[in-house]
């Protein structure tokens, strides 16, 4: 499942490149008395054993508690306005609802229309893994079923993706478990497969894939009929599978 963190920055913790200690490591402090000061939930995760909430007091000034994910950036900041006790709120909360159910509809709409946008580029030899804007995620494979014959190829392709950095993988048959959890290396012989495991490892869209020194695409040649299942590791749990059919 994706990954999330709730993070209030300053100026030595700021928002980068995903992956620093400071991003990933919850603070111990459970209340915040001003804006500016730096707190955070650290990984928080649906998957077993995850932290699935984060409990923060407020006993401060008040102010603008401005807040992010440290995973996806500005795309996804919030701020909690602290008042004095008794200041009546600007809006109701039927005003409250019906902004968030206008944001939840446009962003519903703008994947909807980035999905399109893919599957009418995508055919049985090019798939895409997941797409991504500055308005949407669509954590699916596109087309997530094609056919193709025995000794063809299908190639899979981060180039939808052109906001957000997400990674993702395309793995056949069982994901590899490392000690520290799963393992995001490409394993197996992608040129002549015909069942068992094989990983692209992470994938990333351009120009981050460079940086990271890993592929945005991964080609698969199948050499024998048979119905081949794959998964994301990272958003399988969100229904990013697919299926090749070898003939």
């Amino acid at each position: 499942m994706e990954i999330h963190t709730v993070s209030f920055v300053d100026a030595t913790h700021p928002l980068g490149p995903f992956g620093a200690p400071y991003m990933v490591a919850p603070t111990p402090e459970t209340t915040i008395t001003a804006p500016g000061q730096f707190r955070n939930s650290g990984i928080m995760s649906t998957d077993a054993g995850g932290i699935t909430s984060y409990d923060l007091q407020f006993t401060g000034v008040t102010g603008d508690y401005h807040y992010i994910c440290y995973v996806h950036g500005q795309m996804m900041t919030g701020i909690v306005h602290v008042r004095s006790a008794g200041t009546p709120y600007p809006y109701s909360q039927q005003q409250y609802n019906a902004q968030a159910n206008q944001a939840k509809a446009a962003a519903l709409s703008a994947g909807y229309q980035l999905r399109a946008k893919a599957q009418a580029t995508s055919d049985s030899h090019h798939v895409y893994v997941g797409a991504a804007n500055d308005k949407a995620l669509v954590m699916r494979f596109i087309r997530p079923t094609v056919r193709v014959r025995a000794h063809e190829s299908v190639t899979f392709d981060m180039g939808m993706n052109t906001g957000l950095p997400v990674p993702h993988t395309v793995t056949f048959g069982q994901e590899k478990i490392g000690p520290n959890g799963p393992d995001f290396a490409p394993y197996g012989t992608p040129t002549a497969y015909s069942g068992g495991d094989l990983s692209s490892g992470m994938m990333l869209p351009p120009p981050y894939n460079t940086f990271a020194h890993v592929p945005s695409t991964f080609t698969v040649t199948f050499t024998k009929p048979g119905t081949y299942h794959y998964i994301c590791m990272f958003h399988d749990t969100m229904g990013m599978v697919g299926d090749v059919i070898v003939e």
